[in-house]
């Protein structure tokens, strides 16, 4: 997993036990159309699901996955107990693979990026609700929608556009828009895999793996996923029971290895779903920033971390400061949330910058408590 690639986190019976309660499926789609007008044909929508959904539906927590991520990268913190952030004692978890990560319908099926549609983040949160209502015939609103970095926007983009479909929402390192400087961020790692010599442009492929362009685009992840202080304080280092990362040349190899086990083409199909993202980006919210993040009825608890260079806590401060009264369709009530009281922000005291909130590293206990403690306290509110 690219979220942290330092580690491969932990690896117990416990662990052992959460990974295998999942059982995989796949939603198929003859044809869907995307919010560019464009269709998509065949496509597959690959899910893993672990507890049992009640005959209500519930007790269902989605959790769609980040860039570079698949479902099997996020069992770590899913299990039957309160041990794990995702407990699947009381509730059903519902990994959805989104469009183009390598696992559901992605350009590295078809071998090149010349006939892929570019599905948005908008798409991929259509699917999260075809899934549950057509697949799981989940008919009421979802007890959670949990997402981190690229997949917390998702889970804000669905909030939004299905107010009355969820409950809460967990939003880790992420913004319900893309800000500007993230977008340098990611610009810089899709030039530097198309300058691989291997990148056809005319043709939208690579015509051979491009090794090259795979490790420049896995330094430069490297160089924001942590924060100065992580690098200064050289967390990076571990001993043999923990990765053997020896020195920062290690710990950015590490990193790099990442990358090189991704297929280039969904890498930039990701990086653009990632560059997009904007939850008002649609013909409901027409662009207006503020009027989507008002029409969130779920309860929201915003975590960002407190040194992450590529989301910031002030780009989700700048955010809130914008919300408004929501569309007419899912127009707030009185007997309501207040505009603007569904939201709080919770900043995850760490070191490990835009990794912290996948803390799935044995050193990130800490992170690892503090977001479960959250989502945990999150569960328990029933304001909504």
């Amino acid at each position: 997993a690219l979220a942290l690639a330092a580690g491969d986190g932990l690896e117990d019976p416990e662990v052992e036990a959460a990974k295998n309660s999942g059982k995989v499926r796949v939603f198929e789609l003859d044809s869907f159309t995307l919010l560019s007008g464009e269709k998509m044909k065949n496509v597959s929508v690959v899910y893993e699901v672990h507890g049992t959904i009640n005959k209500e539906g519930s007790n269902v927590i989605l959790h769609p996955t980040s860039f570079g991520v698949g479902h099997k990268d996020l069992r770590y913190r899913i299990g039957r107990g309160p041990e794990y952030t995702l407990d699947t004692t009381d509730n059903a978890v519902v990994v959805m693979n989104m469009l183009g990560n390598g696992v559901s319908t992605s350009p590295s099926m078809q071998g090149s990026l010349a006939k892929w549609k570019y599905p948005t983040l908008h798409d991929n949160a259509v699917l999260m609700k075809r899934l549950i209502e057509e697949e799981l015939n989940v008919k009421g609103s979802l007890k959670m929608v949990f997402g981190y970095s690229l997949a917390a926007t998702a889970a804000l983009q669905f909030g939004a556009l299905y107010p009355k479909r969820v409950r809460r929402i967990a939003a880790l390192c992420g913004t319900a828009k893309t800000p500007d400087h993230s977008r340098v961020f990611l610009k810089s790692v899709r030039l530097a895999l198309c300058a691989d010599p291997a990148w056809d442009a005319a043709n939208e492929t690579f015509t051979s793996r491009p090794d090259a362009g795979l490790r420049a685009a896995g330094a430069i992840w490297a160089g924001f996923g942590g924060s100065s202080e992580f690098y200064r304080q050289q967390e990076f280092l571990s001993g043999d029971d923990e990765g053997g990362v020896r020195s920062l040349d290690d710990f950015v190899e590490d990193t790099i290895e990442g990358f090189e086990g991704m297929d280039a083409h969904d890498v930039l199909a990701q990086l653009f779903q990632w560059d997009t993202a904007d939850i008002s980006k649609n013909d409901k919210f027409k662009l207006e920033l503020g009027k989507a993040l008002g029409s969130i009825q779920a309860m929201t608890f915003w975590m960002p971390c407190r040194t992450d260079g590529i989301v910031s806590t002030e780009d989700v401060m700048q955010e809130l400061a914008m919300v408004t009264e929501g569309g007419e369709e899912e127009e707030v009530s009185e007997d309501q949330i207040p505009k603007g009281t569904q939201f709080e922000v919770h900043e995850i005291p760490s070191t490990w910058g835009h990794w912290a909130g996948d803390p799935k590293n044995p050193r990130q206990v800490a992170d690892n408590d503090f977001i479960r403690e959250k989502v945990h306290e999150l569960l328990r509110k029933a304001r909504v």
